[in-house]
């Protein structure tokens, strides 16, 4: 069962600050993620993180005064801090070396060892070997003491992991079932409601990164779905009525050899969607007639959802192009500027999909 303090180490569950008379605890709860015990980073570093070393240093601490916090301590803030620096638009700079108070290991490839089959991590991540000390460390952790705590922080850390990939791991998502089937268990015996509200919804949250949308795919896997129906006993006029003779932009299918169009279920389903903001698109894109300016915007910001991945960049292109050639009388002046500004930030960050979109959209493609 969870003590009152244990369940302090859960830090970014809430922004509520609680100053307590525990040295560790505080550092995390005020965001402070620096590593101040340098002598215990050197000697985990020392290992190369090699699973086994790391769980021998561990045993040695087990029941050796705060050593164990500290070790978390170390876990904890290295995570957050790959975290705030890799989804923080304005992150401060950050010399390893200084963080961890010593050089990293010569012969340790974080961005290698974080790739999980052939898929790499992406190109833009900053500090890898912030996410793979943590990684270790709370892989080790649980191993050594089966603690709840260790157990839903290296939970956290898989998923962040399977975020940093270009594409979805099926090894990974076999080790996230293992861990989470843990976590369910545990959950079920929490006394403390919130805790078991906040276990279920990261649970739900990591499945929402994997669903069925390979034609090769042999697993099924859970996926949101979204169904809605109008109220019958409301008088209103029909969508024909209503809309009939607008004209809406077409939606253009995906022509991938690897990835479905649609979500394909087992169970039969009116509504045939894809992970959280996909479920309302499909709502509104799937409708035959309706207004034109609901329909538009679910495309663009289904443009915006695939243009970030290389199976779905080439629909989102070509949906845009759809939608810009069906309203050829907009002066072009309303967008030049916003997709110029787009160009220079997509080149920074070596977006190369995006920045082919930037070139289509300026009539530059010989630029490519």
């Amino acid at each position: 069962m969870l003590s009152d303090t244990n369940t302090l180490y859960l830090c970014n569950f809430d922004d509520k600050f609680h100053n307590l008379d525990h040295a560790v605890l505080n550092k995390l709860w005020s965001g402070k993620w620096s590593i101040d015990n340098t002598d215990l980073s050197k000697e985990l570093l020392a290992t190369s993180l090699e699973i086994d070393q790391l769980k021998t240093i561990l045993k040695r601490y087990l029941e050796k005064d705060n050593t164990f916090d500290n070790i978390l301590d170390l876990a904890i803030s290295s995570f957050l801090t790959f975290c705030e620096r890799n989804w923080n638009t304005h992150p401060e700079p950050l010399n390893l070396q200084d963080y961890f108070g010593t050089e990293w290991p010569s012969d340790v490839d974080a961005t290698l060892k974080l790739q999980r089959d052939s898929e790499p991590v992406y190109v833009n991540i900053a500090h890898t070997e912030l996410l793979y000390f943590s990684l270790q460390v709370f892989n080790a952790l649980y191993a050594v003491e089966l603690n709840l705590v260790h157990l839903w922080w290296y939970f956290r850390s898989l998923v962040v992991h399977q975020r940093a990939l270009e594409d979805t791991s099926a090894t990974l998502y076999s080790e996230l079932e293992l861990v989470m089937a843990k976590l369910s268990n545990e959950a079920n015996g929490l006394q403390n409601r919130r805790l078991a509200t906040l276990l279920h919804a990261e649970i739900a949250q990591a499945y929402l990164v994997y669903g069925r949308r390979t034609k090769w795919q042999q697993t099924t896997l859970p996926q949101l779905a979204l169904t809605s129906s109008l109220d019958a006993t409301v008088d209103r006029p029909s969508a024909e009525q209503s809309h009939g003779a607008a004209e809406l932009p077409r939606d253009i299918e995906l022509q991938d050899d690897v990835r479905l169009n649609k979500i394909q279920y087992l169970e039969e389903i009116n509504e045939l969607m894809h992970e959280e903001l996909s479920p309302y698109i499909e709502a509104v894109v799937s409708q035959p007639v309706g207004p034109w300016a609901p329909r538009v915007a679910a495309l663009l910001v289904r443009c915006q959802l695939e243009a970030g991945h290389k199976r779905s960049v080439e629909r989102a292109m070509l949906q845009c192009e759809a939608i810009v050639n069906e309203k050829k009388d907009v002066a072009p002046t309303t967008s030049l500027g916003l997709v110029k500004a787009a160009l220079e930030h997509y080149q920074r960050l070596m977006l190369w999909e995006d920045v082919i979109l930037c070139y289509t959209m300026l009539q530059l493609r010989h630029k490519v």
